[in-house]
């Protein structure tokens, strides 16, 4: 719902939302020093720029693995990877791409960026001196594979009888990461453009 501080995305399909957050920034005392950064259209690759993406690109991933994070500085994890399908192309006609990369529980919502650093290449394609840093999009999951293991070594048996042990069953994560198009938070703006539009008329 529009009036509701989340607002999930318009395809129930993508896994992705947006929180509202001027509420609780308005309600910052003053005095304190704000510990973000807001990103705009202008972190996104330009169309231009697009023609030069190559099926393999360094990436950058940005949260919180694990619930792992710098207190003390109040800083995320960053870690490093590769795209594992072009970053632009839709994975199995899915709205996402699949990065090589450590996913664990806590990276979900993780921005991902193109990461060139020490040359990159411009919106022209030529090489430059420099650091490059592009949204590509969200992580919102990964593929995992099951084991089975047990405590003791013996034969599973293939039905479980009164006597047997419970065989335990875990999700493995395969260090790959789905990662949603950053063009799907364009979905958003008619679904806020229309909240404002709602807040303004009744004043």
């Amino acid at each position: 719902m529009l009036n509701e501080a989340v607002i999930m995305h318009p395809n129930p399909d993508v896994d992705l939302c947006v929180i509202q957050m001027g509420y609780i920034l308005g309600r910052i005392k003053e005095g304190f020093t704000l510990k973000n950064a807001f990103m705009s259209a202008d972190w996104r690759l330009s169309e231009a720029s697009t023609q030069f993406v190559r099926p393999i690109e360094p990436i950058i991933m940005v949260g919180y693995p694990n619930g792992i994070w710098d207190a003390h500085n109040n800083r995320p994890i960053a870690r490093r990877g590769l795209s594992a399908s072009h970053c632009l192309m839709k994975w199995n006609d899915q709205r996402y791409f699949v990065i090589d990369c450590a996913c664990f529980p806590g990276s979900s919502g993780s921005p991902v960026f193109l990461y060139e650093d020490g040359i990159y290449r411009t919106d022209s394609g030529h090489l430059t001196p420099g650091t490059r840093l592009k949204l590509l999009g969200t992580l919102w999951g990964g593929p995992t594979y099951t084991a089975e293991g047990k405590l003791i070594a013996k034969p599973i048996p293939s039905l479980l009888s009164s006597g047997s042990e419970v065989v335990p069953v875990v999700s493995v994560m395969m260090n790959l990461g789905f990662v949603i198009h950053a063009d799907a938070l364009d979905d958003f703006k008619p679904l806020i453009i229309n909240l404002l539009r709602n807040e303004n008329a009744m004043g």
